[in-house]
């Protein structure tokens, strides 16, 4: 599988696509969502919530398909 895209569409806040033709960095203030980004691909994955109790509501209203 390769990804060509993320569009994160209210996922902890986020509202953001990010095209995935050539290697991505991330960077930024702390709390501007970097970690938040690969929360979002590993939940997207896997229908796992990553890390935290935090995520359990965001788990609640974005179902894995």
């Amino acid at each position: 599988m390769k990804l060509k895209a993320i569009a994160l569409n209210g996922f902890k806040g986020i509202e953001k696509r990010y095209e995935l033709h050539r290697p991505l960095c991330l960077f930024g203030e702390n709390g501007s969502g970097k970690s938040a980004v690969l929360q979002a691909v590993h939940y997207a994955l896997s229908g796992e919530v990553p890390t935290g109790k935090a995520l359990d509501a965001v788990a609640a209203f974005f179902p894995p398909h």
